[in-house]
């Protein structure tokens, strides 16, 4: 397979230029995980009002630290035990959740494609994933411990060596040399093996280890490509954070003034009153709705530019040159247009 060269600007802004060929697709994408993870926070809101409820009751009762501990731990249990089972429910459903998303934007950004109607599925494509996620998992376990072992090491290395003297400095030099060591090569392992997903999808395959060889020759290419796009993405969250922030601000400032006059011992019950009065305004509401929005947006938005440099080195290493990657033919049952073929 002779892979395409690697055009630093063409990846930085993969997703822009994904974005520009099919825009109506990025924004459905986006819409659907919104309407996805809001309706997911919803039922989540819904069936725990009651532990919420209970637990700011314990807050209240205990305000001034009067309950025992063995008092606060048994209310704790009782509160929050009736709802283990949906604690635990809702792990594979995140986990499905979100191997969805990744595969309906891993489509977009590799393929061109956006599927009819919902674009998110479970199939083939998202099992493929999981299993790349667990290898990304597995990795991360292991290099973890790794890193923890080769510190102790270093330092009982570094101690028995120096002597009695000087053995804490040696022993600390050593184990912060072997941990930038490490940092270092945890940093060229995520940079090899992050186009394993955007491979997977791409291909149709089951895709990890292939990702090692596909960023040959392009590694310090792909970290500029990657530090470039976590610019960008700062600069997103940035922007997104004041305007949330001021719209937080303004909502709340009547009952920031309010509560700045207060006296510190006042009654956290009236407090709490208050926020819920302040919260219940139709303006309030709206106005939480519309920081929900941007940071939420801005959120989706920089998950598609992290994950748009792998999709890029994907598709410069696909073997079919002739395989789609815009969205210029959409299928007629979409409601934003048609899906493009398969590469």
């Amino acid at each position: 397979m002779t892979a395409k060269p690697f055009d630093l600007g063409a990846a930085i802004l993969h997703f822009f230029n994904c974005l520009s060929r099919n825009p109506r697709g990025a924004i459905w994408i986006g819409v659907c995980q919104l309407v996805l993870i809001g309706v997911l926070t919803l039922i989540s809101f819904v069936v725990l009002w009651p532990a919420f409820a209970g637990f700011l009751d314990l807050l209240m009762d205990d305000a001034n630290g009067t309950l025992e501990e063995s008092e606060v731990l048994g209310r704790l249990l009782g509160i929050f035990g009736p709802f283990f089972g949906f604690f635990a429910l809702s792990v594979p459903v995140g986990i499905v959740a979100s191997l969805a998303v990744q595969g309906a934007w891993l489509r977009y950004l590799t393929k061109g494609e956006v599927r009819p109607v919902i674009p998110f599925r479970f199939g083939g494509d998202e099992v493929r994933l999981l299993g790349v996620n667990i290898m990304y998992a597995i990795l991360m376990v292991v290099g973890y411990a790794g890193v923890i072992l080769l510190v102790v090491l270093a330092g009982v290395g570094g101690a028995l060596a120096g002597g009695e003297s000087s053995a804490g400095g040696v022993a600390v030099l050593l184990a912060i040399l072997v941990f930038l060591g490490v940092m270092v090569g945890v940093l060229m392992l995520a940079v090899k093996l992050a186009s394993a997903p955007a491979m997977t999808i791409r291909e149709g395959q089951f895709r990890f280890f292939e990702s090692w060889t596909a960023t040959q020759g392009v590694f310090w290419k792909m970290l500029v490509a990657y530090l470039a796009v976590g610019v960008m993405m700062m600069v997103v969250s940035s922007v997104v954070g004041i305007v949330s922030q001021m719209v937080l601000l303004g909502l709340f400032m009547p009952l920031i003034d309010t509560l700045a006059q207060m006296p510190p011992d006042g009654d956290p019950e009236v407090v709490f009153d208050m926020f819920l009065e302040a919260l219940s305004t139709p303006t309030a509401k709206i106005g939480l709705a519309v920081a929900f929005l941007a940071s939420y947006g801005g959120q989706i938005m920089m998950e598609a530019m992290w994950h748009s440099v792998g999709a890029y080195n994907a598709i410069r290493n696909d073997d079919d040159a002739s395989a789609q990657t815009d969205a210029s033919h959409l299928d007629s049952d979409h409601p934003l247009g048609a899906s493009p073929s398969e590469g």
